[in-house]
């Protein structure tokens, strides 16, 4: 049986596309391919063989003039179904795609609202020579790229549209320094110029030379009255345990895997799974030789209350080894505090099982706050009642002396006061704005690199509705849409897994959203100012009869590495500071003076008594940031590599 691996297409009004020259390009290295050619519309599916019957294979469908192509997963299809009264034809396997073309013709463009799933789609309605392509809510599991000029030119990876020959490899500046900021490019830019992805719940619509984009779905969710808290509880255990039986479905137990970090979220996750579902399934977790660090104990825990079977790694910092691979499949560039994280969790599971079920989402489904046990989003609220905010964001402009950026309390207070008072700055983990303007040797805009509102709603009056606001805006939409899922899925397809979120499903979404604030968190302004509100309440108060003692009193750890382990390595690190200083595309675009005095300082830094880790965290990740960027320039552009490199860093640094 075959699913979609990947796809290329293109569309010109009243003429053929014609794809043949891409087909031989790339066809030999990404599998088998198939050609579809219409009217308007040549599309190159690249096709892989599927693990077992979780999918209903080769997706791809026609329904009174509407052609669909359906890559990824919808958790719902056989709901949708019988909900289009189809039931009387059900023969065990049904088709998203064919589904899919069922819903466009009842309900018209917001038809993929009703899928749960991670997907995405292109449609092409033949009766008026239209084309659609749709991201699911998320838009980051199955993303679309795509090129716009007198015709349109879309794929399911970027690297495919590099390779097609159809592009210009010019590196968008813009992009680059959002990516030197965040560690990754916010939708819809990407690094090549001209080049857009979709964002979370888009829809492109192109037809007769002319598209418009529109969001589709949201995560503004209706509230539904008020629930005590017991009927709060009882509902959350219902949809939570419902998402993790349906991500189970289709795979045999042994080869399902769960990641278990001993924290509320994955625990949670192995207590449902084995209450409910098929035993026999595996955890898998990630340890440091730090015991500070090292939740393996907690994680052993849970696995041993619950009956599971737990198999542990032990992160070292060696695994920067494989970063060449991780970078093609990233497909952009991209490196985050987590990403090595993510890597070691799968990494762990590859020789075990098919199928992981991750917990990506939950704390930013409840609500972080701007983390700093939610200190940012207090600030933010009481310097706009104060009125205050635009004047502490000019004071923020001054605080530009070295004294400002060095591990000490003025880098924290300055981190703090930007995540306050500027919504572009709650997440990011490399150069700030003033860095930027020293770091690139382009233009960075006047008012730095903001992708993101600063804007509350104008009906935002409360302090609840501030956190809401965040919780939407900068939690899901920015975080977890961008960051989270982006890194999860590409490092699943490296090793070759499978992967479901138990988090992120539309039920458990639309159910926690639509809560008021006091069953997300506990706490006013000011003890969120003080960092002792009470984060995740619904989800602790839900688990506090199913996980055991030692679970539920665990403070949070998870989420990030040590990121100095990636560079310990004194010949390692000499390595790629040669390959960064001698790298063409550095000297394209920045100043190589500020990149020596970087990793001079780094190396002066190394032995220095720690005040805050998350000062060295940022200091590693601007290092890995320009790492990551020269790796992915190497990799796709010059060579071009049309397939993962099969030499670790060392080598391929070593060759340049």
């Amino acid at each position: 049986m075959e699913i979609i691996k990947g796809f290329i297409g293109k569309y010109i009004a009243g003429e053929s596309g014609g794809l043949e020259g891409a087909g031989l390009l790339i066809g030999n290295k990404c599998g088998k391919v198939r050609m579809i050619n219409a009217r308007c519309i040549s599309l190159l599916l690249i096709l892989e063989n599927c693990f077992e019957e979780h999918t209903a294979g080769l997706d791809v469908a026609e329904v009174n003039g509407i052609h669909v192509i359906f890559r990824g997963e919808a958790y719902n299809i056989e709901e949708l179904y019988f909900e289009l009264d189809m039931g009387q034809n059900y023969q065990g396997n049904i088709s998203p795609s064919y589904v899919a073309g069922l819903l466009f013709l009842k309900y018209g463009v917001e038809f993929a609202s009703k899928i749960n799933g991670m997907f995405s789609i292109v449609l092409w309605d033949e009766r008026d020579d239209s084309l659609y392509l749709y991201a699911d809510r998320f838009g980051a599991a199955f993303p679309i790229y795509y090129f716009l000029s007198s015709k349109l030119i879309f794929a399911s990876q970027l690297r495919l549209l590099l390779q097609s020959g159809e592009v210009s490899k010019e590196i968008d500046p813009y992009s680059l320094a959002a990516f030197l900021k965040y560690s990754y490019i916010p939708a819809p830019g990407t690094i090549i110029r001209n080049i857009k992805k979709l964002g979370p719940g888009e829809v492109l619509i192109y037809r007769r030379n002319e598209y418009k984009k529109m969001r589709y779905i949201d995560f503004k969710v209706r509230k539904i009255g008020t629930y005590s808290e017991e009927e709060a509880i009882e509902r959350y255990v219902e949809v939570l345990t419902r998402s993790i039986l349906k991500k189970m479905k289709g795979f045999k137990a042994e080869k399902i895997g769960f990641l278990l970090s001993g924290g509320l979220d994955s625990s949670a996750n192995v207590a449902l799974a084995s209450t409910h579902g098929d035993k026999g399934f595996r955890s898998f977790g990630i340890g440091f030789d730090d015991p500070n660090l090292d939740e393996r104990p907690y994680a052993r825990l849970a696995a041993r209350h619950f009956g599971i079977e737990f198999i542990d790694y032990l992160f070292d910092g060696h695994e920067i080894e494989d970063l060449p691979r991780m970078v093609w499949h990233l497909d952009e560039p991209f490196m985050e505090n987590g990403l090595f994280l993510t890597y070691a969790g799968f990494k762990a599971a590859k020789d075990y099982v098919d199928l992981i079920i991750a917990g990506d989402g939950a704390d930013q489904l409840f609500g972080t706050g701007g983390f700093g046990r939610g200190r940012p989003i207090a600030l933010r609220y009481l310097l706009d009642r104060l009125k205050f905010t635009s004047l502490f964001d000019k004071a923020k402009e001054h605080l530009l002396g070295s004294l400002f950026y060095r591990d000490n309390f003025l880098f924290k207070a300055k981190v703090m006061l930007g995540r306050s008072v500027d919504f572009n700055d709650w997440f990011f983990w490399g150069y700030d704005d003033e860095e930027l303007k020293r770091l690139c040797n382009y233009s960075i805009p006047k008012g730095g690199i903001k992708p993101f509102s600063n804007q509350i709603e104008n009906s935002a009056s409360t302090f609840a509705d501030y956190y809401e606001h965040a919780l939407i805006h900068q939690d899901i939409e920015h975080y977890v849409c961008q960051n989270v899922l982006v890194k999860s899925y590409r490092m699943a397809e490296l090793f070759g897994l499978h992967l479901r979120e138990a988090y992120l499903d539309y039920e458990v979404i639309d159910f926690l959203l639509s809560l008021s604030f006091n069953l997300k968190t506990k706490g006013n302004v000011y003890q969120f100012l003080k960092g002792s509100r009470v984060t995740k309440y619904l989800h602790r108060a839900a688990m506090r009869d199913i996980l055991p003692e030692g679970i539920l009193k665990k403070s949070k750890q998870g989420g990030f590495i040590p990121m100095k382990l990636l560079l310990t390595d004194s010949n390692k690190r000499e390595k790629i500071y040669t390959y960064l200083l001698n790298s063409d595309h550095l000297k394209k675009y920045m100043n190589m003076d500020f990149i020596s005095n970087l990793l001079k300082q780094y190396e002066k830094s190394i032995t220095n008594r720690m005040y805050w880790q998350s000062y060295h965290d940022s200091k590693v990740n601007q290092i890995m940031n320009l790492l990551v960027f020269c790796l992915w320039c190497d990799l796709f552009f010059g060579k071009a590599y049309t397939e993962p490199p099969d030499c670790v860093l060392s080598q391929f640094i070593s060759k340049r």
